[in-house]
């Protein structure tokens, strides 16, 4: 595989073509005549289009490429325009032969979200190129199959290909949409191929090959193969090239000169990041970044999150990508999240949706920007996978919360079967005294530990607490002017830390619209061009982040593949997908080194039950209605049981169901999990 510059644009030029053989051919072989006419070469050299760059792909496509899918080649082709600097050009012209044009659509179709954010126009010169199969590629199937061919095999020309049938349906919503500038042109065979009496038909049909582009020209005398193996400046083929992009040139003068609103990032936002990336940022600029990016206007990925970093900052409901590199985004993150005296939690992840007003209620509660304290204890809780981890995470590092505490950050996560000797000795270590974890009971150790902190301002984070005893010893150290919060999905658990009613703060679900918009950045070709289908799947996973994160992970692994997502929607609507699938990598056991699935994370608050009440719970999967909200009659009902008040109180006890209204309710993926404790 290779892209090469014929002759890169010149400095003030807008336009780069990119040529785009087809199937068990080459960059070389396609586009040259049999009198030497290599028709990248002669379009370079014309003077009606100076300074247009020109640009040839070439990608693995042999007999023995195997395995190598159309998915792969088109991830090739997106590296390598961005290697060479193709992805730069204003605008970019696609001559494609054959299977070439299947690749550019698709690469299209998944940076969709870019190129609209960057203001790219996309032209496609379509060269016999078909849009839902070949049966060239039907005569190829017994070789595809002998050689284990995916390229050929992909393209069959069968109603029931549905990676191509989901491409073409995706490429005209696109088009349709108007969001991307989009223009094309497509040529198509005149003559039958003959090989040795195997294949004697147009390889590309009228009606596969001019779908897009109002009416398809058909090049006289022509046939699949010498189609675009142009003989010198006066062919047809090449005068309609050359025609093609001067008239989207003057339609680009026309239409632009200056960009739309959503694609100019707040100033007060950019100017803070240059001075990062100079390295001149001040405090200001920390706190108005930070805010950006935990109110949900600043967006940075990892690799592990988004498969690169990335930055990009919110405008509208659209992320507009920053100008900079890897080792820039790694600079941010370090200037956005400092190290901190204490013990702090895992890094957070530098991009909160829709948790703007929880972090101002938990700041409010911390006496921030007051000074004073109005809860100096609160107790977050919520549905399992809600965020409540992720919130305090980000309040931990937060600016703000830095000149509340100055003395720094106690953490510890508790889970299930805490080693509490343990983790006071690792907040011994952290203060500067070592050898806690070897005191002769817990009783000495947080005393020693109390005395440390008795005069300290800093913030207390006990995460994941199942039971109220397990916290009662760090809850014992703390000194009279720290702050201290904490984190269960249990309900009784909550009741019993808090002092007063009103130290509960339940953590809600996401908003739709803010649900969409994670979505939409996890899986944004998903989202364009299934936009209905995945404003049900939000309707129907109800807001939960954890949901949410999976699904739009699965959505555009599947993308990435190439592959339908249909039924993967339909699985991930209903709850199955989700259950087997891994959570997000936050969500590591750092012990085991391992991820834990979905159904485990949720299997950690059913597996406290007994066995009848696990069974009554896992009975709401086979009767939950959507959404589940139940009366005490009707659980009386599902479970034959004439008072079904005492299992119902152990439930809700256990956050497993949700007291609202005089009603219960159960949150989606709960009713999935219980769903699946029933299969055998």
């Amino acid at each position: 595989m290779e892209g090469i510059w014929i002759s890169k644009p010149a400095r003030d030029a807008t336009t780069s073509v990119v040529f785009v053989h087809g199937i068990l051919s080459s960059g070389e072989a396609c586009w040259r005549h049999s009198n030497g006419t290599f028709w990248p070469d002669l379009l370079a050299c014309d003077e009606s289009i100076k300074g247009t760059g020109v640009y040839v792909f070439t990608y693995k496509t042999g007999f023995f490429s195997g395995t190598y899918r159309l998915g792969d080649v088109v991830d090739a082709l997106k590296e390598h325009m961005r290697l060479d600097g193709v992805i730069n050009s204003r605008r970019i012209v696609f001559v494609c032969h054959s299977m070439g044009g299947i690749v550019a659509r698709r690469l299209v179709v998944q940076r969709a979200t870019e190129l609209i954010e960057s203001g790219t126009s996309i032209g496609l010169f379509l060269v016999a190129s078909p849009s839902v199969g070949s049966s060239y590629a039907n005569w190829l199937s017994p070789l595809a199959r002998f050689f284990d061919h995916s390229q050929a095999d992909a393209l069959r020309f069968e109603q029931n290909n549905a990676w191509l049938m989901d491409l073409d349906r995706d490429f005209q919503n696109l088009k349709e949409s108007k969001r991307l500038s989009l223009n094309g042109k497509e040529l198509v065979e005149d003559t039958f191929v003959v090989l040795r009496t195997l294949l004697r038909k147009q390889v590309v049909e009228p009606f596969s090959g001019a779908r897009y582009f109002g009416e398809a020209y058909k090049v006289p005398n022509s046939d699949h193969f010498s189609i675009a193996k142009v003989d010198g400046a006066s062919a047809v083929q090449h005068r309609m090239l050359v025609s093609f992009l001067l008239d989207a040139a003057r339609a680009d003068e026309l239409e632009a000169p200056s960009p739309p609103p959503t694609r100019c990032p707040p100033d007060p936002l950019r100017a803070a990041l240059a001075r990062v990336a100079s390295g001149s940022a001040t405090e200001d600029d920390h706190l108005v970044l930070q805010r950006a990016a935990f109110n949900g206007a600043l967006l940075v990925l990892s690799e592990s999150q988004g498969g690169s970093a990335a930055a990009s900052i919110m405008s509208g409901d659209t992320a507009v990508p920053i100008g900079h590199d890897r080792d820039f985004v790694r600079k941010l993150r370090d200037f956005l999240l400092p190290g901190r005296p204490g013990r702090l939690p895992p890094l957070p992840q530098l991009f909160l949706i829709g948790r703007a007003d929880a972090l101002a209620e938990i700041k409010r509660r911390m006496g921030i920007p007051d000074g004073l304290p109005l809860h100096a204890r609160t107790v977050i809780r919520g549905w399992p996978g809600v965020g409540k981890t992720t919130l305090v995470n980000a309040f931990a590092y937060d600016v703000e919360t830095a000149a509340q505490f100055p003395d720094g950050v106690l953490w510890t996560s508790l889970t299930r079967e805490p080693a509490i000797l343990s983790e006071i000795g690792a907040w011994g270590r952290a203060l500067g005294v070592n050898g806690l974890s070897r005191s002769p009971t817990v009783k000495d150790a947080v005393e020693q530990l109390a005395e440390l902190l008795a005069d300290a301002r800093m913030l207390i984070i006990i995460d994941d607490v199942w039971d109220a005893a397990h916290a009662q010893p760090f809850l014992q150290c703390v000194g009279q002017r720290c702050g201290v919060l904490l984190t269960t999905r249990l309900p009784s658990v909550a009741e019993e830390l808090s002092p007063t009613a009103d130290g509960v703060y339940t953590l809600p679900l996401l908003q739709e619209d803010d649900g969409m918009l994670l979505l939409r950045l996890l899986a944004p070709t998903i989202v364009m061009s299934k936009r209905d289908a995945c404003l049900q799947l939000v309707r129907d996973l109800e807001g939960l982040p954890l949901a949410l994160h999976v699904a739009g992970r699965m959505l555009a692994s599947e993308a990435r593949m190439g592959w339908s997502v249909d039924d993967l929607l339909v699985s991930l609507r209903d709850g199955a997908a989700l259950i087997s699938a891994k959570a997000p990598a936050d969500r590591a056991d750092i012990e085991k080194q391992t991820i834990p699935t979905v159904a485990a994370l949720l299997q950690q608050s059913t597996d406290l039950l007994d066995q009848r009440t696990r069974e009554c719970f896992a009975f709401f999967g086979a009767f939950a209605p959507k959404p589940a909200t139940f009366d005490l009659e009707a659980i009386a009902a599902v479970w034959k049981a004439d008072d079904p008040k005492l299992v119902v109180r152990e439930l809700a006890a256990r956050g497993l169901i949700e007291p609202t209204a005089g009603r219960f309710q159960m949150h989606a993926l709960l009713v999935a999990h219980a769903r699946s404790l029933l299969d055998p």
